[in-house]
């Protein structure tokens, strides 16, 4: 999995989120925006831990689990499927 960084543009109005030198997407500057473009650089992490937590829920627990649906549906949608 490539790693999605953030980086400080020139213009310092803008952060970038880029992977292998390429940027993925652009923030604008601003109140709470380095968070919002952290959220954005994590969400490959993310995507796979929420596929790990599928697979250990699928191999280890034998019944219902609270929330279940929505870890599938929320990796569904980050994949497009949805």
């Amino acid at each position: 999995m490539t790693e999605w960084k953030i980086e400080r543009t020139p213009y310092e109005s803008e952060i970038d989120i880029v992977s292998d030198g390429r940027t993925i997407a652009t923030v604008e500057a601003g109140e709470d925006k380095e968070e919002i473009a952290s959220l954005i650089a994590a969400a490959p992490d993310m995507l796979e831990a929420l596929e790990i937590a599928i697979w250990i829920i699928e191999k280890n627990i034998h019944g219902p689990v609270a929330g279940y649906s929505n870890i599938l549906d929320a990796v569904r949608k980050a994949r497009g499927e949805e």
